[in-house]
């Protein structure tokens, strides 16, 4: 994965990188029916395998399995490098002071990430389905997702990589303008402060709050204690936070200090997802019209 993410990082532009995901994809479908045609033939032409045809199975279904191993692997780190790119355009942006793009902004503890996750399916048919890719591609009707972070660390939002004295800056100018906010709250210092500001402002009539599943916790990240922790600066602003649900959920406040919405989180359905954040949209457009 480092080389493939070295390989990757050098590529210029958005769109370069987008060209470069469709080719390693398309890469992936020929190297796929390359090893079940033209491998067991070449192999059937070698007189000591001609005739053993589990062996010949066997290579070919072993070499299909590595060339679509890495090919998919460049294929996902090709399309994380243009959203890197992009939010980097959309940041830049913002610096200059123009309007950009409608976008969406992720707020995270860094050491939730490829902590939350789950594993579905069986055999060949296993995958990990991540919920910040799931959050990603539910949120692409709306606009990319942007959050802070370094490039190509991890699968879904676009990374910005701002230095440690300037992250404050970043996250205040990123959340003045973003049409979504999807947080996943955390006890920690900088987060605590994110909540802070959110809570303290109308922001929140634009923010989804995440309360992830419980699949398991890292060793820098416990989401049970984390929560209860949060559960307590929400009281002290005068919010009121249910307690969390082992399935997860999604919360949204709107315009209350207690949550308008609360919708289960399936983690393997980003069709879901993406509904519920149209209904928050939906919510936005009333709220204004009504105030207006």
């Amino acid at each position: 994965m480092t080389l493939l993410k070295k390989i990757v990082s050098g590529t210029r532009g958005a769109g370069a990188a987008r060209a470069m995901e469709i080719a390693a994809y398309a890469g992936a479908a020929v190297w796929l029916g390359a090893s079940f045609v033209a491998v067991p033939s070449w192999l059937s032409g070698l007189p000591e395998i001609g005739a053993n045809r589990t062996l010949i199975v066997m290579v070919a279904v072993l070499i299909a399995s590595l060339g679509l191993t890495v090919l998919s692997e460049l294929a996902e780190l090709y399309g994380q490098r243009a959203r890197d790119l992009y939010a980097n355009s959309v940041f830049a942006a913002l610096q200059r002071g123009e309007k950009p793009a409608p976008y969406s902004l992720y707020l995270r503890p860094f050491a939730s990430t490829n902590v939350i996750g789950a594993n579905v399916g069986i055999g060949m048919q296993a995958e990990r389905i991540e919920l910040e890719a799931q959050i990603e591609r539910a949120t692409r009707p709306i606009g990319p997702l942007i959050a802070l972070g370094a490039p190509l660390e991890h699968i879904g939002a676009g990374r910005i990589q701002v230095g440690d004295d300037a992250w404050r800056d970043a996250i205040a100018l990123l959340l003045k303008h973003a049409k979504l906010i999807v947080m996943l709250p955390s006890s920690r210092a900088g987060t605590l402060q994110e909540v802070g500001i959110i809570l303290g402002s109308a922001l929140v009539t634009r923010t989804v709050l995440i309360d992830p599943p419980n699949l398991g916790n890292s060793k820098t990240y416990n989401h049970a204690i984390e929560w209860a922790k949060i559960q307590a600066a929400f009281k002290e602003a005068s919010f009121y936070l249910p307690d969390e649900q082992r399935g997860g959920s999604l919360i949204f406040y709107g315009d209350s200090r207690e949550p308008l919405l609360r919708e289960h989180l399936q983690i393997d359905a980003e069709d879901r997802i993406e509904r519920i954040f149209n209904r928050i949209l939906k919510f936005q457009r009333t709220s204004r019209r009504v105030t207006s």
